[in-house]
């Protein structure tokens, strides 16, 4: 199932409720297809093909009319930025992992504050940033649910999160998510007062 479909954010909305039925932690999940512009990949695989390009006209033994060689390299230039625009393993590969990693925290935390996570009244929100390009999940929490979060069992589950979205495993996704509830709960328990002040449908874009 692709993660933003609509029934993957119905789906997403019911496991979120199921995750706060143990805890009074807010979770909020938001999907971005990237976290960032990629396009010096493309550049890159559009100069090598329009390098080895060129290598042909010169070293290939037939004749080429070299009165339009700058049309055909620049051709060929175009055309890889476009393979590699519409090829997203080619374009990770091209795309350095430490800048993903970057990129992916850098997004998860604006995204934080954007969807109010941080106004929660005891501090209890909790982010799960899922960035389909860089196959990346991003947990981030308010003061609250920090030291929670660092914890092994809860790290694991995130790790368990990030796996089944490099795999494209959504069921298997919401499965990990589903086990974060009594790991929060253990620590954060639901009260009989409490609220829900955040919505549970997944942010998508």
């Amino acid at each position: 199932m692709n993660f933003t479909s609509p029934e993957a954010q119905q789906r997403a909305a019911e496991a979120v409720k199921a995750v706060e039925g143990h805890t009074s932690a807010e979770v909020v999940i938001a999907v971005r297809v990237e976290s960032d512009n990629y396009r010096h990949s493309d550049y890159l695989f559009g100069f090598v093909c329009a390098l080895l390009f060129l290598s042909a006209l010169l070293y290939l033994p037939q004749p080429f009319d070299i009165a339009t060689w700058p049309l055909d390299v620049a051709v060929a230039f175009v055309a890889g930025v476009f393979v590699c625009a519409n090829v997203p393993p080619l374009r990770r590969l091209l795309a350095s992992s430490k800048r993903m990693d970057h990129a992916v925290i850098r997004a998860a935390r604006a995204e934080f504050f954007t969807q109010g996570l941080r106004r929660t009244r005891e501090s209890s929100g909790l982010l799960l940033y899922v960035s389909l390009f860089e196959q990346r999940v991003e947990a981030v929490a308010d003061d609250g649910v920090e030291d929670v979060l660092r914890g092994e069992t809860c790290s694991a589950t995130v790790a368990l999160m990030q796996g089944a979205v490099k795999k494209a495993d959504f069921t298997a996704f919401l499965e990990a998510l589903e086990q974060l509830g009594p790991v929060l709960g253990a620590a954060l328990p639901r009260r009989a007062d409490d609220l829900n002040e955040l919505d549970d449908e997944p942010v998508v874009s």
